[in-house]
């Protein structure tokens, strides 16, 4: 299938960037400097210019890559994937098509840099104005290599904006678009598998707090009615309002006034899926208040009060966390120290990288059920 093109997607922040770096020991170890990652045995050589790298396939996903951090691509698979699933369960009724979606990571900015260059033409001025992160257009995804949990948080995100855009007949709302793949962004790892956990994610609920603090938050109106373009050709401070914002209210839908509006919300997603075109910025109140079935004033402000809690809440060792949950009911979990302390920054700037052996020799063992490493990551 022929991606629909919907203009450029994104994410314009020096963002997930934002509120850490790699995961702890427990989930990050080698046993050495040196490692032969366990990719997809179909895993070809690939150059870009003079740089080698590799073509990584999974069953959704074609990653063309130039980084050489082992166990980042060892674990890269099994989160893609992890992740598609949860995108598909949030709209199962999406189009099925067998092309992969193709992603570029690369190890470095500057060849970050030279492939914008070189093939988003008009576009490209823009996209490299991005600090830190990476962007989506037409279903590609191209970004490079963070820290560990930041460059996982970016492609889960822009993840989040290929299989929109790939899978779904319309273009959504941008609130809904940005919201749902903001989602995404904090994780952990439990058990060799990623959690996504938005109520981990500390880089939007900052984001949300000053933005109350100030007074300087949209109205709901406002959000609704935005598209990208709008969003991203703000001040970037006021860019980050409507991301935080949007995220908070794809959780109140989802979450708020003890899980009231999650069924309206899921059979907006649903419709979506099916081929509801939802996407109408001059029609965007009367869209959203046709499945809320309520006022927009008094669904602002049971926004309001739900943006405060998400700003006020104090996640510690023992609360419920919420995981990414797109069924009719909410999965939520004990949090440890542990799984918090994955998402915060980690002083390792001076420890090496496991790099990958030469020559790449891809296995057939499963991703993520081998014995792994002893090194902490690169910040």
């Amino acid at each position: 299938m022929t991606p629909r093109s919907f203009g450029p997607v994104v994410l314009i922040l020096s963002v997930l960037l934002l509120a850490g770096c790699g995961p702890s020991k427990g989930e990050w170890t080698s046993s050495g400097a040196s490692h032969v990652p366990v990719l997809p045995e179909d895993t070809q050589e690939w150059t870009f210019g003079v740089v080698k790298g590799q073509i990584i396939e999974t069953a959704h996903y074609r990653v063309y890559t130039t980084v050489q951090d082992a166990l980042l691509l060892e674990k890269l698979p099994n989160f893609l994937e992890t992740a598609y699933e949860q995108y598909l369960a949030f709209f199962p009724q999406a189009q099925v098509d067998e092309e992969p979606l193709d992603i570029y990571l690369f190890g470095r900015r500057s060849e970050w840099e030279t492939y914008t260059r070189e093939n988003m033409g008009a576009r490209a001025d823009t996209y490299l104005k991005i600090r830190a992160g990476g962007y989506s257009y037409d279903g590609i995804s191209v970004a490079y290599l963070l820290d560990r949990y930041s460059t996982f948080g970016v492609l889960a995100h822009e993840g989040f904006h290929q299989f929109s855009s790939s899978r779904l007949s319309h273009r959504i709302p941008a609130w809904m678009e940005e919201g749902l793949a903001c989602n995404f962004e904090a994780h952990f790892w439990r058990s060799g598998q990623p959690d996504f956990a938005p109520d981990l994610n500390e880089f939007r609920i900052k984001a949300l707090k000053q933005a109350l603090l100030r007074g300087s938050l949209f109205s709901l109106s406002e959000i609704l009615t935005m598209d990208a373009g709008q969003a991203i050709g703000m001040s970037a401070k006021k860019t980050g309002i409507f991301y935080a914002q949007s995220w908070a209210l794809t959780r109140f839908l989802q979450e708020g006034q003890n899980g009231k509006h999650r069924p309206a919300f899921r059979k907006m997603l649903s419709d979506a899926a099916n081929g509801t075109n939802l996407y109408s910025q001059s029609r965007a109140v009367e869209i959203f208040e046709s499945y809320f079935q309520e006022d927009l004033d008094t669904i602002g402000e049971n926004f309001i009060w739900y943006a405060r809690f998400l700003a006020d809440r104090k996640i510690e060792p023992g609360s419920d966390v919420l995981l990414v949950s797109p069924g009719p009911a909410s999965t939520t979990i004990i949090i440890t120290a542990e799984q918090i302390e994955q998402t915060k920054p980690e002083d390792t700037a001076n420890e090496p990288l496991p790099l990958l052996e030469e020559p790449l020799e891809p296995k057939t063992e499963p991703v993520g059920e081998v014995s792994e490493p002893e090194a902490e990551p690169e910040k």
